[in-house]
């Protein structure tokens, strides 16, 4: 019997995992379109929790990297393009 490796390599070949982009804030990841809606969530629990610590202890908010808005743009416009 002849198998082909197309055959071969489509039936048993791994599932790809799905693209992903991590939290600036809190290191989760998330999928491409759920990132934008976690980072107001993550930006208040991280001012909450902040808020309950001492004044010397409290840290400040990380910085969006800055290229953020042009990641959000590119991922939209090759998955809707």
């Amino acid at each position: 019997m002849d198998i082909s490796s197309n055959s071969l390599n489509a039936s048993t070949s791994p599932k790809q995992k799905p693209i992903s982009l991590t939290c600036y804030i809190c290191g989760r990841e998330f999928g491409t379109k759920s990132l934008k809606i976690h980072l107001k969530t993550c930006k208040q629990k991280w001012e909450w929790e902040e808020n309950k610590k001492l004044p010397k202890e409290k840290r400040p908010i990380p910085e969006a990297p800055a290229d953020l808005e042009e990641v959000f743009s590119n991922f939209f416009f090759i998955f809707k393009g």
